[in-house]
Formats: structure tokens, C-alpha cells, sequence
């Protein structure tokens, strides 16, 4: 007995949130590197967070990603459009650790960025409610 298909639930389809998240990201300007990099590199909420600059080489235009749950480390090649804006907010917060910093100071939370992201969802207008893994399961997946 076969069966029957289903639709994907909305959390196993992230085609459409890249580009309305990212393209409301670009307006504000504020959340697009952390947009960027957790989209392109396929981070988990807890890896976006705990990016350092140690990780960064700007002038190489490579990111050591450290990954969690038994994951393989590895090294990625930064883009164009990502690295100018990793450059950018280098040069606003130039004493900082970590790459995404809170309000406060300090590393921004995976409840912080989870929410974030849900923010930028509802002001594309996301039919359903988006969270982080989104970003994670769309990446790879670009046309």
C-alpha cells in the first residue's frame, strides 16, 4: 500500500524565505550579515551566535566554521556581498569577540537571532511562521 504524498510542512520548504528575509534584511541593513552568513553557510542558531573574528580571514575571504552535534569542522569561502558587510560591521565594532553582538555588548542569544528572524518573516509577509533552521535547510538550495 502506497502512501499518499503531502505537502511539505512549511518548516521543510525554504525556498521562498531567502529571498523575502533577505531582501528586508537589505533595507534595514542591520540583521544582513547575520542573515548572510547563517544562510550561506548553513549555521545552526548556537554556531551564528558563537562566531568569533578569530574565525574570520577577511583578507583571505574564508570562515573556519566550528561546528556542534558532532558536526565536522571545516573552512568556507566568504563571498563578495558577505564580506563587504562583514567588513562593515568589523569597522562599527572593532573591539568586539564575537561578530554578532547584542544591544549590550555581548554575543547575541540563538533566542535573540531566533527571534530575529521571525521578525524579518513577518515583515516580508511569510505566509507561516519562519525560524532559524530555516536558513539552515535553504542552504544548497539556490537557483
Amino acid at each position: 500500500m502506497r502512501l499518499a504524498s503531502r505537502p511539505a510542512p512549511p518548516c521543510c520548504a525554504p525556498a521562498p524565505v531567502l529571498p523575502s528575509c533577505i531582501a528586508i534584511a537589505m533595507r534595514s541593513m542591520q540583521p544582513l550579515p547575520l542573515t548572510l552568513v547563517a544562510y550561506r553557510h548553513g549555521l545552526r542558531a548556537s554556531e551564528v551566535c558563537d562566531l568569533q573574528w578569530q574565525q574570520i580571514e577577511l583578507s583571505e575571504g574564508r570562515l573556519h566554521v566550528h561546528r556542534v552535534k558532532n558536526g565536522i569542522p571545516s573552512v568556507h569561502p566568504i563571498r563578495g556581498d558577505e564580506m563587504r558587510a562583514l567588513r562593515k560591521l568589523r569597522r562599527d565594532y572593532p573591539r568586539e569577540a564575537y561578530v554578532f553582538v547584542s544591544e549590550r555588548g555581548g554575543p547575541i542569544s540563538p533566542i535573540g537571532f531566533h527571534r530575529l528572524i521571525q521578525r524579518l518573516g513577518e515583515a516580508a509577509k511569510m505566509p507561516f511562521p519562519i525560524h532559524p533552521h530555516m536558513l539552515r535547510h535553504a542552504c544548497g538550495a539556490r537557483k
